[in-house]
Parts: C-alpha cells; sequence; structure tokens
C-alpha cells in the first residue's frame, strides 16, 4: 500500500526465520547499606518495589530485568549470565568490588542511578568507574536541566532543556575531563548561596557516560520522588541509557514503553535485526533510508495475519502530488504512521488522523517490508503488534 508515496507492503511469503531473540539479561540491584529510598523500598510481603516494577515494564521488548536486593548475585560466577547491572544503591555492600569492575572492564555494561554514587565510598575502583562520589543535595525542587548532548540515545528526546522537580546531587571525586556529560543544572535556575552548595565552580553535572575498558558505564542522578518514575521522560532516558551501556538496541520512540505493550520492535536505533533482507536501503542507526530505484526491504520471519504496524518515515522532498488533507509534516519531520490490517479492511492514521479506511484484497499472511523510493524517505521505530 501507498500513502502519498510511502510504500509499505506486507508480502505474502512464506515464513523462515522468527524475529524474536533473547533479550539481554540486566542486574537491577536495590539493596539499600545506608539510607533506603521510598521507590526502591519493598512491600511487607517482598512484592517488587515501584521503580523495579517500573523498570521492568518500561524495558519490555528491550532488555529483560531482574531486580535484586541481594548483594550475593553479585558473584563472579553469577554476574556471568548477564549483560549490564544496574545500581540504586546506599551505603557499604558485601561484595567483591573487583568481581563487579572487572565484569565492567571485560566488556559488561553497567549504569548507576541517583544514590548509586551513594555507595561504596571504602573503594576507590568503584569511584573512578562511576565518576565521582554524591556530595550533598542542596536542592530538592522544581529546576531546570541543560541537555549538553542532545544526539545521544538517552537524552535525544529530551530537547535542548527540560524543568522537572527532584532531589539534585552535587559530586566529589568528579572530573568532567574525564567523562561524557549528558546533563547537567542550569545554575540560573537555583539559589547558589544555598546552604550546603560546595562547588565553587558551579559545574553541576546531572548524567554522563565513560568507557570503561571494554565496557560502557551510564549514571544518571535523577530518580528520587516517585513522581520522576512515572515521567516518561525519566523512563526513556532510563532505558535508552542503560540500553546504550549493554551495546542493545536504544532508543525507540520517545514515551514510556508500557504506552505499546504488546509490540513487537521490529527496527530501532542499533544495527538491523539479522532477519531483516535489505536491497536498496541504508541503514544508520536505526534508520532505514531508500538509496533510490528499485529494491525492497523486508522482514523474513513469521507471517502476520491481522495486525497493526506503527512507524515514523521522513522524507527528503515534498511530494510530487501533494495532498494537504493527510496532514503530512514538512519534508526533513518525522510522520508517525498506523497501519491496522483485519481481514480485508484497513485504516490508515497519519499523525493521529485517520486518513484513509478501505477494503484490499491482499493475501491475508505475510511479511512486513519497505518499499524503495526514488526521492528519499527514511524509515524508523518500526514495531508491529498481531491481533488475535
Amino acid at each position: 500500500m501507498k500513502v502519498n508515496g510511502i510504500g509499505i507492503i506486507v508480502l505474502a511469503m512464506g515464513a523462515a526465520n522468527t524475529w524474536a531473540a533473547p533479550l539481554p539479561r540486566v542486574l537491577f540491584v536495590t539493596h539499600s547499606g545506608g539510607f533506603r529510598h521510598q521507590v526502591v523500598t519493598r512491600s511487607p510481603d517482598g512484592s517488587l518495589a515501584f521503580a523495579e516494577r517500573q523498570l521492568q515494564a518500561a524495558a519490555r521488548d528491550r532488555f529483560e530485568v531482574i531486580a535484586t536486593q541481594d548483594p550475593g548475585e553479585l558473584s563472579r560466577d553469577k554476574l556471568k549470565s548477564y549483560r549490564a547491572v544496574v545500581f540504586y544503591t546506599t551505603g557499604e555492600l558485601p561484595i567483591e568490588v573487583e568481581a563487579l569492575t572487572d565484569f565492567v572492564r571485560d566488556g559488561g555494561g553497567f549504569a548507576g542511578i541517583h544514590s548509586a554514587t551513594d555507595t561504596l565510598y571504602k573503594s576507590a575502583a568503584y569511584g573512578d568507574m562511576i565518576g565521582g562520589y554524591f556530595d550533598g543535595h542542596p536542592w530538592h525542587e522544581k529546576v531546570r536541566i541543560e541537555v549538553e548532548d542532545t544526539r545521544h540515545p538517552a537524552t535525544a528526546h529530551l530537547g535542548p532543556s527540560f524543568e522537572i522537580a527532584d532531589e539534585i546531587y552535587q559530586f566529589k571525586d568528579w572530573d568532567r575531563k574525564k567523562l561524557h556529560v549528558l546533563l547537567s543544572l542550569d545554575d540560573a535556575s537555583v539559589d547558589l548561596a544555598k546552604q550546603g552548595v560546595k562547588r565553587a565552580d558551579h559545574d553541576f553535572a546531572n548524567a554522563w557516560t565513560r568507557e570503561y575498558g571494554e565496557g560502557r558505564v551510564f549514571y544518571t542522578a535523577l530518580g528520587h520522588r516517585e513522581e520522576v518514575w512515572a515521567d516518561p521522560r525519566f523512563l526513556t532516558h532510563l532505558v535508552n541509557g542503560i540500553a546504550w551501556a549493554l551495546r542493545a538496541a536504544p532508543p525507540a520512540r520517545p514515551a514510556a514503553a508500557t504506552s505499546e505493550e504488546g509490540f513487537t520492535w521490529l527496527l530501532q536505533a542499533a544495527a538491523p535485526p539479522p532477519a531483516w533482507k535489505q536491497a536498496g536501503y541504508k541503514i544508520d542507526n536505526g534508520v532505514a533510508t531508500a538509496n533510490g530505484g528499485k529494491g525492497l526491504w523486508y522482514l523474513e520471519g513469521p507471517r502476520l495475519n491481522d495486525f497493526v504496524l506503527r512507524l515514523e518515515y521522513r522524507q527528503a522532498k515534498p511530494s510530487a502530488q501533494p495532498a494537504p488533507e493527510l496532514s503530512q509534516k514538512a519534508p526533513g519531520e518525522w510522520n508517525e504512521m498506523e497501519i491496522t490490517a483485519a481481514g480485508q479492511e484497513y485504516t490508515v492514521r497519519l499523525n493521529g488522523k485517520v486518513i484513509n479506511t478501505y477494503t484490499g484484497s491482499r493475501a491475508l499472511e505475510g511479511m512486513i517490508g519497505l518499499q524503495n523510493h526514488h526521492d528519499e524517505v527514511s524509515f524508523r521505530n518500526v514495531r508491529v503488534k498481531e491481533l488475535r
């Protein structure tokens, strides 16, 4: 089918491989050896804490989150079954720190959330790996955060700056030259004369990354308040930061993953899954762009019957026959498209507006394909949900 020149095809072809691959396993450690934050406090019956549930839901279809408050899970042998470790911890932990730092140095991922810098003060190796230590929180209020890297998967959805209410940290044993800063406090949004402010340089980083041996480290100081853990901006920031650390496929569209339950991601910002068959497309960080001429890029996998397909597309030039009623955005801007196929009945939505409903004549089983175009057209964030 084509909508204003954009080709999306359901191929009537036999199935070959499944597109699903085992998800990377991520260990989320919420042990509190010091102050216990409410968001990681479990109920008396042992059910997961709010932050644990939120991360599991937001990471669905990206990576598998195994939540624990048992430091024993950080042994050398047990770490072998994980691709990354995430800390929301406080105080000293009864662990062999070298097992963790070696895990990351040898290629594992590590992500620290909020109080992950308020832990393991006795280990210089841990402090070096995460990039610094907590040194007080002068502000717990609405602040403005500047986005220093607007292209990183963890921050690309946030714009140049944003406002958020949370507990804001400052750090010691911290060196900007050793880190890649993603977010920092806009010091014009706070009272710098407030008691407890210690950094004379007023350099209040809020999130950063670093390479550590063969591994990657991501840290965000946000995440004290429950409202933050319910904020899609934070969840996207966190999930994409963790995915970056474990070299998985980051970013989905900037929203809470729970808003698209049941969808399987077919293309995100990483190398395309092996089951995609390419003809006439180039791939760059999860964006598939037609090279021009004849060709097709299709997913060789299970055959679909009834489904909802969602994706984003962008045209480099105006359409030859523009149709204003389609509410299509200007060239260079991303459009959101949704196609629902139920039997031979189709509904097409463009940027939230129904632009077509019709009865077709397709084969009732097939695979998803993106048609090549003579003019440059790009696709990203392709996902599908089968209707049963």
